[in-house]
Protein backbone atom coordinates (compact mmCIF):
# COMPACT_ATOMS: atom_id res chain seq x y z
CA UNK A 1 0.00 0.00 0.00
CA UNK A 2 2.67 2.86 0.43
CA UNK A 3 4.60 1.40 -2.14
CA UNK A 4 1.77 2.31 -4.46
CA UNK A 5 1.21 5.11 -2.44
CA UNK A 6 4.12 6.67 -3.17
CA UNK A 7 4.07 5.66 -6.98
CA UNK A 8 1.01 7.70 -6.87
CA UNK A 9 2.32 10.88 -4.90
CA UNK A 10 5.73 10.64 -7.68
CA UNK A 11 3.33 10.72 -10.79
CA UNK A 12 1.38 13.88 -9.07
CA UNK A 13 4.65 15.72 -8.45
CA UNK A 14 6.05 15.17 -11.61
CA UNK A 15 2.93 16.05 -13.27
CA UNK A 16 2.76 19.24 -11.23
CA UNK A 17 6.88 20.13 -12.21
CA UNK A 18 6.36 20.11 -15.83
CA UNK A 19 3.35 22.30 -15.59
CA UNK A 20 4.44 24.73 -12.94
CA UNK A 21 8.08 24.71 -14.79
CA UNK A 22 6.63 24.97 -18.75
CA UNK A 23 4.43 27.60 -18.75
CA UNK A 24 3.87 27.56 -22.31
CA UNK A 25 3.15 23.91 -22.44
CA UNK A 26 -0.51 24.05 -23.20
CA UNK A 27 0.51 26.86 -25.82
CA UNK A 28 0.85 25.17 -29.55
CA UNK A 29 4.01 25.15 -30.75
CA UNK A 30 4.17 28.65 -33.52
CA UNK A 31 5.57 28.35 -36.73
CA UNK A 32 8.46 30.33 -37.74
CA UNK A 33 6.20 32.24 -40.15
CA UNK A 34 3.73 33.59 -37.14
CA UNK A 35 7.14 34.16 -34.82
CA UNK A 36 8.11 36.12 -37.72
CA UNK A 37 4.62 38.02 -38.52
CA UNK A 38 4.27 38.67 -34.34
CA UNK A 39 7.72 40.26 -34.28
CA UNK A 40 7.43 42.17 -37.33
CA UNK A 41 4.14 43.55 -35.30
CA UNK A 42 6.40 44.40 -32.74
CA UNK A 43 8.38 46.10 -34.33
CA UNK A 44 5.90 47.98 -36.14
CA UNK A 45 4.43 49.70 -32.57
CA UNK A 46 8.40 50.35 -32.04
CA UNK A 47 8.08 52.50 -34.88
CA UNK A 48 4.86 53.86 -33.98
CA UNK A 49 6.28 54.67 -30.44
CA UNK A 50 9.71 56.50 -31.95
CA UNK A 51 7.02 58.38 -34.03
CA UNK A 52 5.28 59.58 -31.02
CA UNK A 53 8.46 60.29 -29.33
CA UNK A 54 9.89 62.12 -32.40
CA UNK A 55 6.60 64.75 -32.36
CA UNK A 56 5.81 65.01 -28.45
CA UNK A 57 6.60 68.48 -27.59
CA UNK A 58 9.06 68.61 -24.41
CA UNK A 59 6.68 69.74 -21.33
CA UNK A 60 8.19 72.69 -20.21
CA UNK A 61 8.53 71.76 -16.68
CA UNK A 62 11.56 69.34 -15.18
CA UNK A 63 8.63 67.24 -13.77
CA UNK A 64 6.17 67.53 -17.15
CA UNK A 65 9.59 66.47 -19.01
CA UNK A 66 10.01 63.48 -16.43
CA UNK A 67 6.67 62.20 -16.72
CA UNK A 68 6.97 62.12 -20.22
CA UNK A 69 10.19 60.55 -20.86
CA UNK A 70 8.58 57.51 -18.12
CA UNK A 71 5.53 57.23 -20.34
CA UNK A 72 7.84 56.29 -23.71
CA UNK A 73 9.92 54.24 -21.10
CA UNK A 74 6.41 52.47 -19.95
CA UNK A 75 5.26 51.42 -23.43
CA UNK A 76 8.45 50.22 -24.90
CA UNK A 77 8.61 48.29 -21.71
CA UNK A 78 5.16 46.51 -22.53
CA UNK A 79 6.95 45.46 -25.83
CA UNK A 80 9.69 44.70 -24.20
CA UNK A 81 7.23 42.32 -21.85
CA UNK A 82 6.18 40.77 -25.02
CA UNK A 83 9.35 40.13 -26.98
CA UNK A 84 10.36 38.48 -23.74
CA UNK A 85 7.75 36.21 -23.80
CA UNK A 86 8.12 34.77 -26.84
CA UNK A 87 11.57 34.42 -26.56
CA UNK A 88 10.92 32.16 -23.39
CA UNK A 89 8.20 30.59 -25.72
CA UNK A 90 10.43 29.35 -28.16
CA UNK A 91 13.55 28.46 -26.11
CA UNK A 92 11.14 26.43 -23.93
CA UNK A 93 10.04 24.32 -26.99
CA UNK A 94 13.64 24.13 -28.97
CA UNK A 95 14.38 22.93 -25.11
CA UNK A 96 11.36 20.30 -24.97
CA UNK A 97 12.45 19.11 -28.50
CA UNK A 98 8.66 20.83 -30.53
CA UNK A 99 10.48 22.94 -32.64
CA UNK A 100 14.32 22.27 -34.64
CA UNK A 101 17.78 23.81 -33.45
CA UNK A 102 17.43 25.58 -37.32
CA UNK A 103 13.64 26.80 -36.52
CA UNK A 104 14.48 28.64 -33.35
CA UNK A 105 17.72 30.12 -34.17
CA UNK A 106 15.80 31.53 -37.46
CA UNK A 107 13.23 32.90 -34.51
CA UNK A 108 16.16 34.33 -32.32
CA UNK A 109 18.13 36.02 -35.08
CA UNK A 110 14.65 38.18 -35.83
CA UNK A 111 14.23 38.37 -32.07
CA UNK A 112 17.78 40.28 -31.68
CA UNK A 113 16.77 42.13 -34.78
CA UNK A 114 13.92 43.37 -33.46
CA UNK A 115 15.86 43.95 -29.39
CA UNK A 116 18.54 46.10 -31.73
CA UNK A 117 15.78 48.36 -33.17
CA UNK A 118 14.66 48.65 -29.71
CA UNK A 119 17.73 50.07 -28.30
CA UNK A 120 17.56 52.30 -31.01
CA UNK A 121 14.35 53.81 -30.04
CA UNK A 122 14.94 53.78 -26.25
CA UNK A 123 18.70 55.57 -27.07
CA UNK A 124 16.40 58.09 -28.94
CA UNK A 125 14.34 58.64 -26.24
CA UNK A 126 16.94 59.18 -23.98
CA UNK A 127 18.64 61.64 -26.25
CA UNK A 128 15.43 63.90 -26.98
CA UNK A 129 15.13 63.89 -23.42
CA UNK A 130 19.16 64.11 -22.15
CA UNK A 131 18.50 61.26 -19.83
CA UNK A 132 17.94 63.70 -16.79
CA UNK A 133 16.06 61.73 -14.85
CA UNK A 134 17.25 59.62 -11.87
CA UNK A 135 14.90 58.47 -8.52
Amino acid sequence: MKKRLFWTTVLAMAMMVTTCLSPFSTVKAQTVAQAKSTLTTYKKQLKSIKADIKNEKLGSSYSRRRQQYYDFEDRLEAVDRKIDRLDDMWESDYRAGRVTRNAYHNVEYKIESVENYMDTVENYLERKFNYEFDD
